[in-house]
């Protein structure tokens, strides 16, 4: 398996990556079982009874906080695969099956079931996070020197990060999620050519490719910086530097033009589900967060004008990829001139493809680790199991 799709040397990929239905159940049971994933904001989740669905790669999961707590559990019944709530968010002391009509609650209740819980699940950023992986790190252990990059993402925001608005944008992609990961993590000439006539008539600003910055990357996730809006200060001086891209391996986004997050959802070898959240600062003032508000809807879901310029080349990259018209495809810009700064992780010029080599070095050593093979584990890829 190793060694088999990516050459890190080389600088090049098999398209096979975009569209094997067996390298797509490798990663399901590999990559995105044994990986920390984001679940929900935990503003969504303030008050006792509040849930919130998600999905840990294709499991359906479902966070739920009680006066003790909050805990995230698999959102199927323990008798059959049907799921409690087909809801994104609510609030209820107890959710009822639709197929066999058990009664679920969170908490041990000697009338109800209780779902079966998540392996782990822990809090980072005002985000929460799970693992169907019993032996998985610890969360900021997972992270390593991407916690970094993550608080530089947060200082952006006047007192942090608040997810604006009840819902996520939902955006459904015919293509290989990815794409989409990779792109998000340092794809900045896409700036002078797939987002050219967007960036000009929305005025965006210049192309990231023609701005100060660098990119950065680490064992967890990858990022770019511009540091042209302070000219004159150290480029690696923190008070210099705006991270406009970044991902979260394997499947967490942050595009800084938008204001979002993106959670690339894989529902298949040629298909994805794309979440996204709105991000505005909590001290923000009420016309800013709206003005941020429309201006992430008008970028971002499924009318949002920069996912239509990705989503048709994405489209195409995963259509040829599948038809086998082109076998390998070239990740060579900016290699060899990675270097190490003061900075945590790697560093190259803004104008390489250095994150998105460090993306799927990551993909390809994670499709090595075996799969969740107990008869626990398989109940928490979200199999049925017995009725307690």
């Amino acid at each position: 398996m190793a060694g088999a799709y990516f050459n890190a040397e080389q600088g090049s990929l098999s398209s096979e990556v975009f569209s094997s239905t067996r390298l797509y159940s490798d990663e399901i049971e590999r990559l995105f079982a044994r990986s920390w994933l984001l679940v929900a904001p935990l503003s969504w989740l303030q008050a006792p009874g509040d849930f919130v669905t998600s999905h840990l790669g294709r499991t359906p999961v479902l966070a739920w906080r009680t006066a003790e707590g909050i805990e995230v559990f698999f959102n199927t019944c323990l008798g059959s695969n049907e799921r409690l709530t087909e809801r994104e968010r609510g609030r209820a002391e107890d959710l009822r099956c639709p197929c066999h009509r058990w009664s679920y609650s969170p908490l041990p209740a000697a009338a109800m079931n209780r779902p079966a819980r998540v392996a782990k699940a822990e809090s980072f950023g005002g985000f929460l996070f799970a693992t169907c992986d019993p032996q998985a790190p610890p969360l900021r252990t997972w992270l390593g020197d991407f916690g970094w990059c993550w608080d530089l993402i947060a200082d952006q925001f006047p007192g942090g990060i608040e997810v604006y608005g009840g819902r996520t944008l939902q955006t459904q992609l015919r293509c290989n999620w990815k794409l989409a990961a990779e792109a998000y993590a340092g794809d900045v000439y896409s700036d002078l050519t797939l987002t050219r006539n967007t960036r000009e008539v929305l005025r965006l600003g210049a192309p990231l490719s023609e701005r100060e910055g660098f990119q950065i990357c680490s064992d967890a996730g990858a990022m770019v910086v511009v540091t042209d809006q302070a000219r004159g200060t150290p480029p690696h001086a923190v008070d210099a530097m705006t991270p406009i891209l970044a991902t979260l391996f394997p499947n967490i986004s942050y595009d800084g033009r938008a204001g979002a997050l993106h959670v690339w959802r894989p529902v298949g070898a040629l298909e994805t589900v794309a979440q996204s959240y709105c991000l505005v600062g909590r001290d923000d003032a009420p016309a800013v967060k709206e003005a941020r508000r429309r201006a992430f809807q008008q970028l971002c879901g499924p009318t949002g004008m920069l996912f239509e310029d990705y989503a048709g080349v994405w489209a195409d990259v995963t259509r040829t990829a599948h038809d086998g018209a082109v076998r390998t495809l070239n990740l060579q810009m900016g290699l060899g001139r990675e270097r190490s700064s003061n900075l945590p992780g790697r560093t190259s010029d803004i104008g390489s493809e250095m994150n998105q080599r460090a993306f799927y070095g990551w993909w390809q050593s994670r499709l090595a680790a075996p799969p969740l093979a107990s008869s626990q584990d398989k109940v928490a890829m979200g199999r049925p199991g017995p009725r307690p």
